[in-house]
């Protein structure tokens, strides 16, 4: 194509501006508007344009230049705009960016803003280089930030440096204290629906377990009146991976300490609140804690053996001698406590030695002795040791007293006259004296010695309130000790059909029948003497 050299006036500012041109250029008034074709135009010096670079073939399409501004627009549509620093998009504009388009940022009509990221081979990074951070505002306050050690903060700029929470990854400040919500976005939610999960992992060997698992759950099928919920908490045991349920706070606020959420369930212990009690499920443990320096409270376990379930131990520290004290009294006082050394019981205010007020129960002491001992301050019958109560008003009826001089015992039964009636003299001492055996004999079990006494069958004929039971009486007796029942054998079973049931005597009630005789006696001497 053949071309010309022409002076083309700049239809801007008039001036002759030097162009190449062909033989189609067309001249239209004080316009040129040359057909260059598909050749390039080239410049050693500035081109000057004036406000629009108008694509000949789409009229909406254009680049417009203004002061300190240049703007993209088709369609008839701005569609960006250079400002100084600022590139703006309009609303309902979209950025995009790659050979696929895979990282859009874009600005809705209504002013909603997106960023797509849309590679699923690559990652979308937002760096801050050095020691800086990115931090996300709005209403021009400043909500998130991840600092340069990888924190997450929200609500502070910088991160808590007080205790250990400055390694914390996720740090919540606010002035009225922090608060995380999780929810279940459900409209049907049944009982044991999870309603959201904390997990702790661990990646040693490099495969990450969950091994530690805060879960909260449905305790019951939700209404919109009624969402009944529980907490658990999960841990993982030696020699695992996966996590079991140790403790739950279900819907009641009874706390379960075990597998499950059910009370008296086998290896659970429950907390329950309303009713002031903890309940210890069945089958806890078989045998005593042994070596441990704590304290123990714990149930038994089976059927059969030393401790059986639904029993209940207290025990003290198993690796020396400790005592099990029992406190009561608005000013705290010990009442009661159990030797560990022995297990002598003692009761009352001198808890050590019994020396002055208080009860001790001796457990095979040091001479192979079991016996209750007593001490008491005051001396008298109205400062007994040991009282015998009778009916609802609690009637004294008898008892053990220490002597008025301290240096003995009495042991008195009730014999006041206004609790007697149809009253008459024994006029026949003599006579029943006389039907009685006094015996020496030795006891089977302890042959060799001699002693003196009765046979109570024939004593019961004479002074029959002086002896308890019936000659020759035998008893059936049952299997009722879960812990010593032979094999095959069941509670309830047959033990022995004919075991003895000895006779006892009162000797002390020989007595009055003994006064009696002796007065006749003494009147027969009388009488005698007189003659």
């Amino acid at each position: 194509m053949s071309q010309t050299k022409a002076q083309l006036i700049d239809p801007v500012d008039g001036s002759l501006v030097n162009a190449d041109i062909n033989a189609s250029a067309a001249i239209a008034g004080t316009k040129i508007s040359p057909d260059f074709g598909s050749q390039a135009i080239a410049t050693t010096g500035s081109a000057t344009i004036g406000t629009d670079l108008i694509h000949a073939g789409d009229t909406d399409t254009k680049i417009s230049f203004g002061t300190d501004t240049i703007s993209v627009a088709t369609n008839g549509v701005t569609r960006m705009t250079f400002t100084g620093n600022f590139i703006d998009l309009p609303d309902a504009g979209t950025l995009r960016l790659g050979n696929s388009n895979d990282l859009q940022i874009s600005h809705g009509s209504g002013g909603a803003s997106n960023i797509v990221h849309s590679n699923t081979s690559q990652p979308l990074k937002i760096s801050a280089t050095g020691a800086g951070s990115i931090a996300l505002l709005t209403n021009s306050n400043e909500r998130m930030r991840v600092d340069s050690g990888g924190r997450l903060l929200i609500g502070t700029t910088s991160s808590i440096t007080t205790d250990s929470n400055v390694h914390s990854r996720l740090q919540v400040v606010t002035t009225a204290g922090p608060n995380i919500g999780l929810a279940r976005n459900n409209t049907t939610v049944v009982n044991d629906n999870r309603l959201g999960v904390i997990n702790f992992a661990s990646n040693h060997g490099g495969t990450y377990h969950e091994i530690v698992t805060i879960r909260a759950a449905a305790d019951a099928d939700h209404s919109d009146n009624s969402k009944a919920s529980r907490l658990e908490l999960y841990t993982t045991a030696t020699g695992n991976t996966q996590s079991s349920r140790r403790m739950t706070i279900d819907k009641d606020g009874v706390t379960h300490f075990g597998g499950t959420d059910s009370i008296n369930d086998a290896n659970v212990v429950s907390i329950i609140p309303t009713d002031g009690r903890i309940s210890f499920g069945m089958d806890g443990r078989d045998s005593l804690v042994t070596g441990e320096s704590g304290a123990y409270i714990f149930s038994g376990s089976g059927a059969s053996g030393s401790i059986l379930a639904g029993e209940l131990v207290i025990q003290t520290r198993s690796n020396q001698n400790r005592d099990l004290h029992f406190a009561t009294g608005s000013t705290p006082t010990m009442r009661g406590r159990f030797r560990g050394a022995d297990g002598d019981l003692f009761l009352g205010n001198d808890l050590g030695s019994i020396t002055n007020l208080g009860t001790a129960f001796r457990e095979n002491d040091s001479g192979g002795n079991t016996y209750m001992e007593m001490g008491h301050g005051t001396t008298g019958a109205a400062y007994s040791y040991f009282i015998c109560r009778f009916g609802a008003s609690g009637t004294n009826i008898g008892g053990i007293a220490q002597l008025s001089a301290g240096n003995g015992v009495t042991f008195n039964t009730s014999s006041d006259y206004r609790l007697k009636t149809n009253e008459a003299l024994i006029t026949d001492g003599i006579t029943r004296i006389k039907q009685l055996k006094p015996y020496r004999f030795e006891w089977k079990s302890d042959l060799g010695t001699k002693v003196d006494g009765f046979f109570a069958h024939e004593v019961s004929s004479v002074v029959p309130e002086a002896i308890t039971g019936e000659k020759d009486a035998v008893e059936t007796t049952y299997y009722d000790d879960e812990k010593n029942l032979p094999e095959g054998k069941s509670i309830g079973d047959v033990k022995e059909t004919d075991r003895p049931v000895y006779q006892a005597i009162d000797q002390s009630k020989l007595v009055p029948l003994l006064v009696a005789a002796v007065k006749e006696l003494i009147t027969k001497v009388e009488t005698l003497e007189a003659a």
